[in-house]
């Protein structure tokens, strides 16, 4: 059975992870997810995402390694899921990096949806500092956001949830590996 350790505790991280690894459930077989407390970074930007990420996956491998139990080790997977805000060319957007690593030290990441992120979103994270959850959750006055729709579900009117951004990127991260190319024969 597969061990897989997620480096949050936030809901939605867990059920997202969730959710990809059964729907490949019939290529990976059984699996449980665990779920424990990392230090995570305050609102990253650029690269600091996918740093972000490497961290709670390596933190979270790590917990999972300190058991000490062989078995544990040799199917165990660390995964991080840190959101942030990209500047790509003259756009900001919001995205999220998921980044998997094995027992074995083999790692692959992925990255949710870019989502251009408004001026004034943008305006208050940058420039006065606030972290985007509190900055989008008051533009919807909504309670729970980050385990509602998201910054994803809040700009897109619920068309599309931070669950399923991270649930596909999630798959993809996971995907390769299990699923090999096999080299074509003439």
């Amino acid at each position: 059975m597969i061990q897989v350790f997620v480096g949050s505790k936030n809901p939605v991280k867990i059920r997202a992870t969730r959710n990809a690894l059964d729907a490949l459930s019939h290529v990976i077989g059984t699996h449980e997810i665990h779920s424990c407390n990392v230090e995570s970074y305050a609102q990253p930007f650029d690269a600091e995402i996918a740093k972000g990420a490497i961290h709670r996956a390596t933190m979270a491998l790590d917990w999972a390694l300190d058991r000490d139990d062989p078995f544990v080790q040799a199917i165990s997977f660390g995964v991080g899921i840190e959101g942030g805000i990209f500047k790509l060319e003259s756009a900001y957007y919001i995205t999220a990096c998921i980044h998997v690593i094995s027992g074995a030290g083999e790692f692959h990441q992925a990255w949710t949806a870019f989502l251009e992120c408004p001026p004034k979103v943008l305006y208050q994270v940058k420039q006065e500092g606030c972290e985007l959850g509190p900055v989008v959750q008051e533009l919807r006055k909504e309670n729970n956001w980050p385990w509602h729709g998201g910054a994803f579900g809040t700009l897109t009117a619920g068309t599309y949830t931070r669950s399923w951004a991270i649930e596909h990127a999630v798959l993809l991260a996971f995907s390769p590996f299990f699923i090999k190319p096999t080299a074509r024969t003439k």
